[in-house]
């Protein structure tokens, strides 16, 4: 089974979550802790996922990882 992941970004002035392999964003946010709050609850919910924080110059944060992981090997 494949692992479901979620990105927030920060994009013109706002802070947006968008599901990998998809073009638009789920949804926007004015802070990025509103939008941390609500990537949690969506990723909890669609297991086996991920939640991948961006700085604003786009480099990774932090990264939540909820679920079983489907990889065979640790890695």
């Amino acid at each position: 089974m494949k692992r479901n992941r979620y990105h927030i970004l920060y994009k013109k002035d706002e802070w947006i979550l968008k599901k990998e392999g998809k073009k638009e964003p789920l949804k926007s946010f004015k802070t990025k802790k509103e939008a941390e709050k609500y990537g949690r609850e969506i990723a909890k919910k669609d297991q086996p996922s991920q939640l991948i924080l961006h700085k604003k110059d786009g480099k990774i944060e932090k990264e939540y990882t909820y679920g079983q992981d489907p990889r065979k090997y640790k890695g």
